[in-house]
């Protein structure tokens, strides 16, 4: 029973990846298609795990919902500056859900294994297991006679090169392709890209194997853990701690002088710029520095709690000097996707790094604290048009430039045609707006959105 399970399931992935990947490779916006695969693999996965007589706890529904509703946002928003992000974000999540509902978690609750079990489970062991597809959806037949069998072998082999070598030859000739069509349609062959077939048998394969082992496979979690003595810790956070107290005292000095000077808006907004995003790289650093230094402690004592409180505070010092750049650049430049993304997640690990802090003193779950606020954030603004609300700030603010409307995306078209209605020089806003028309109208319905198809029905209503 379970061969036929995982013979039927590998087909089906197989048929899922293609899809993804046919849709994801040929449009701007997503749309309702990554809606249709969320839907079908997480109804795949959740079919194969009861098939397979685990039972399923009412908190793995939880994160399916959570999995399904960012799967649904793509068909309402095009979130165009959102959409690597999103589309991380939902192969993690679906990655955890299913770590959930197999009950192969490291933890059954949310706790610092989260990256462990992610980055092992769901990324190494698949990577390492990609021949399941092909033994679950080749080799199921059981036959005894080694001469029957090595024939099937051979006709498994040929079969896929038969498909394309006969879709060539029936195209060459007009008596075999009539011949052909007498016994089967091959019309189907003409839609089918090779390139892509092979690249969704490769994703098959991860989500699969991912499946399978999870489901299959549960191995001994009582694994005990790896501690570094702490005075090693102590002198490395020490280290860190002076170098941040030398760089702090340097930038008092640099921001006294800079307020002393009359400076341009181009000298200020340089110096804004300037160091941000490696600023936003330390304060990663140091939020890294500070989860390993709690986990490779196996015993705290009172000088190394206060050593990662000082290490905390620096580092929220320097992601709110961080936030100070970033809102002087915003209030001269206005907002792009970018600075947004930047902002949201900078106020994140701001609140994160709190949180650890406490944790410090306080016996609370801070990583599960963590993990549900930036879960639940995101969710928020996977269903906000977020370019509607930056191309807003900017147009409110006076600091905009309908030529840079074009890299917001599809959310610049109500104010494009805006723009158009009471500009007296518009042909370049034309050309603009008939771009936008072209590509809606060339976009698949299966890859429009909602949004999409509201612009597009407003520049066909365009006088």
């Amino acid at each position: 029973m379970k061969k036929n399970v995982n013979f039927i399931t590998a087909i089906l992935m197989w048929l899922i990846s293609y899809f993804y990947i046919d849709n994801t490779f040929n449009t701007y916006s997503l749309g309702f298609s990554i809606t249709i695969f969320t839907t079908l693999i997480v109804g795949l996965s959740y079919w194969y795990i009861i098939e397979h007589g685990i039972e399923v706890s009412n908190e793995s529904y939880w994160y399916m919902a959570y999995v399904l509703l960012i799967g649904l946002s793509y068909s309402i928003f095009s979130a165009s500056g959102l959409r690597f992000i999103k589309m991380l974000v939902l192969l993690s999540s679906l990655g955890y859900w299913l770590l959930v509902v197999s009950n192969s978690r490291t933890s059954k609750v949310i706790d610092y294994n989260i990256l462990k079990d992610l980055f092992m489970k769901i990324f190494i062991k698949p990577i390492s297991k990609l021949h399941l597809l092909t033994v679950n959806l080749f080799f199921q037949v059981s036959i005894k006679d080694k001469k029957t069998k090595n024939i099937v072998y051979g006709l498994v082999i040929a079969f896929p090169i038969l498909l394309v070598v006969v879709a060539l030859l029936s195209s060459t000739d007009s008596t075999f392709n009539n011949l052909l069509n007498t016994f089967i349609n091959l019309k189907f062959l003409e839609n089918i890209n090779i390139f892509y077939l092979v690249v969704s048998f490769l994703l098959a394969s991860g989500f699969f194997s991912a499946l399978f082992i999870n489901t299959n496979e549960k191995e001994n979690n009582n694994y005990k853990g790896f501690y570094l003595d702490k005075t090693i810790i102590k002198t490395i956070l020490i280290s860190f701690i002076l170098v941040y107290v030398v760089y702090l005292i340097s930038v008092s000095y640099t921001y006294l002088n800079y307020q002393v000077v009359d400076l341009k808006a181009s000298q200020i907004s340089s110096y804004a710029k300037s160091g941000f995003y490696e600023l936003c790289a330390v304060s990663f650093i140091n939020f890294i520095l500070f989860i390993f230094s709690r986990w490779l402690v196996e015993e705290e004592d009172k000088n190394l709690k206060s050593l990662l409180c000082v290490i905390g505070i620096q580092t929220l010092i320097m992601i709110a000097l961080a936030m100070l750049r970033l809102f002087v650049y915003i209030g001269i430049y206005g907002l792009t996707y970018l600075r947004f993304n930047a902002l949201v997640f900078m106020v994140l690990l701001f609140i994160t790094v709190i949180l650890f802090i406490i944790g410090v003193y306080k016996n609370i779950n801070y990583t599960k604290i963590s993990v549900l606020i930036g879960s639940f954030v995101f969710l928020v603004l996977c269903y906000t048009n977020i370019g509607k609300l930056i191309i807003s700030y900017n147009y409110h603010i006076n600091n905009f430039n309908y030529y840079d409307y074009y890299s917001y995306g599809y959310e610049s078209i109500p104010y494009l045609i805006k723009e158009y209605n009471e500009s007296d020089n518009n042909e370049g806003i034309k050309n603009i707006i008939d771009n936008f028309k072209y590509d809606l109208n060339e976009t698949r319905y299966i890859n429009h959105t909602v949004e999409s198809l509201n612009y597009l029905k407003m520049l066909e209503e365009m006088k």
